[in-house]
């Protein structure tokens, strides 16, 4: 795979993050194919959710932004774009997300995500996101199927 790939790929993942944790729909509009699709699983419970297109996957985020304490979380990840399949890239992302950041912070969600990323103009676009929670704060499984990260 060639290496302007990887660094766009990984570039459009750490923009989805940062747009994620301001709810910024018309950034992640940039990112985030029109029909994509979103799923979650906790794999305790064995249950989930999935949003297709924008609007659902936005809203899907800001339930998650209520499940927090404070409403706030910072998203950490660490990125191996691993595969490309013509014009599809796949990635994994193992992620921790941040709360209480005004108290000292503490961790709230540990996971991955498995995405797939489709060519769209110029850049990379989100089109598939599969979400694995394998850790979670008790207080957000009150959330159950809202729990996106």
């Amino acid at each position: 795979m060639e290496e302007l790939t990887i660094l766009a790929v990984e570039r459009t993942l750490a923009e989805i993050a940062f747009a994620s944790d301001r709810l910024d729909e018309g950034v992640l509009a940039d990112l985030v194919a029109a029909d994509a699709v979103w799923s979650s699983r906790l794999v305790d419970r064995d249950t989930g959710a999935t949003a297709i297109g924008l609007g659902d996957i936005v809203c899907g985020l800001g339930a998650l932004s209520r499940c927090f304490p404070d409403g706030l979380r910072r998203l950490l990840t660490n990125t191996v774009v691993w595969g490309a399949d013509g014009e599809l890239v796949s990635a994994t992302s193992y992620l921790t997300a941040l709360t209480g950041l005004g108290s000292g912070g503490r961790i709230a969600v540990t996971g991955w995500y498995e995405d797939r990323f489709g060519e769209q103009g110029s850049r990379w676009v989100l089109e598939r996101r599969q979400v694995v929670i394998d850790s979670y704060e008790p207080d957000l499984a009150l959330c159950g199927d809202a729990l996106y990260a």
